[in-house]
């Protein structure tokens, strides 16, 4: 639990952070939230209140909440030694080693089911978290690109990759910050499994 502290106090440091300053920059340019892009605005027309409630509960019930079991849980005993990253991962997830091509549909699309939603829910505790904070944070960059320093190379970029006039730029960043959020979540994992393992064979 304590290897564990620093990295859960520092992603929660970072996602309230995060989503601070993504709201406050919403609320500094766009107070009316006329051009506001997230969908309980644009779709559901939610008002400034509305949206903060929701953005506080959507953290404590999606986030904190996942990132509590990835702090206060270990992963799971195995029976076999992985010798790999990837094992490691997958037999905490489904109990068996997965193909290539079945571990990243897993890991993209969530298909198959995971078996330990203990050990799932710590995963995504760590990995989605740090992933929504650094969308966030570049949902405030973008802000303030736009509208404070005018960098016009940005915004053509965020304008060129924008799907059915949909902003997609932060999207896109945070999938691939996801990924390799997701790889030094099960190398740490997987290093911290052989460092308890060896001290076990050494007792």
């Amino acid at each position: 639990m304590k290897e564990r502290a620093i990295p859960a106090l520092v992603s929660l440091l970072m996602i309230s952070a995060a989503r601070a300053s993504d709201i406050a920059s919403t609320f500094h340019f766009n107070p009316s939230l006329s051009s506001e892009a997230n969908p309980l605005v644009a779709w559901w027309g939610a008002s400034a209140p509305t949206l903060v409630l929701i953005n506080i509960g959507t953290v404590v019930a999606f986030l904190l909440i996942p990132l509590f079991l990835y702090w206060r849980y270990s992963p799971a005993p195995l029976a076999t030694k992985p010798a790999t990253a990837r094992e490691f991962i997958c037999q905490q997830l489904y109990g068996r080693t997965l193909s290539g091509a079945e571990f990243h549909r897993a890991m993209f699309m969530a298909w198959p089911l995971p078996k330990n939603w203990l050990q799932a829910g710590r995963w995504f505790g760590f990995v989605i978290t740090g992933t929504m904070a650094f969308a966030s944070f570049h949902a405030a960059f973008s802000w303030w690109a736009a509208h404070e320093w005018d960098l016009q190379w940005y915004n053509h970029l965020r304008y060129r990759t924008a799907i059915g006039g949909y902003p997609s730029l932060e999207i896109i960043s945070a999938m691939t910050a996801g990924i390799f959020i997701a790889k030094h979540y099960c190398r740490m994992e997987f290093e911290s499994f052989k460092r308890r393992s060896a001290a076990e064979a050494d007792r």
